[in-house]
């Protein structure tokens, strides 16, 4: 019975940030808002990610590349803004 339910995992990564895992899918919020996010193959950012050079920081990180490269891939719709 147990395996029906999965666990959220919550993993804080400085003061005001935090890495949301469910189901395999992650979530990166800062200041309680959603600003990056990975479901499956798809990447996800918000139009709060560039909200503080920390956010831009973790944001970064946690999608494993430098903002120049996010905002290319912005440009040619490999990330989604939300």
């Amino acid at each position: 019975m147990s395996s029906v339910f999965t666990k959220l995992e919550i993993q804080p990564i400085s003061n005001n940030h935090l890495i949301a895992t469910f189901r395999g899918e992650k979530a990166l919020y800062s200041y309680g808002t959603l600003v990056a996010a990975i479901a499956g193959d798809s990447v996800y950012v918000t139009s709060d990610w560039e909200t503080s050079k920390t956010t831009v920081r973790h944001v970064s990180n946690f999608l494993g590349t430098v903002p120049a490269e996010i905002r290319r891939r912005i440009a040619s719709g490999s990330v989604v803004v939300l």
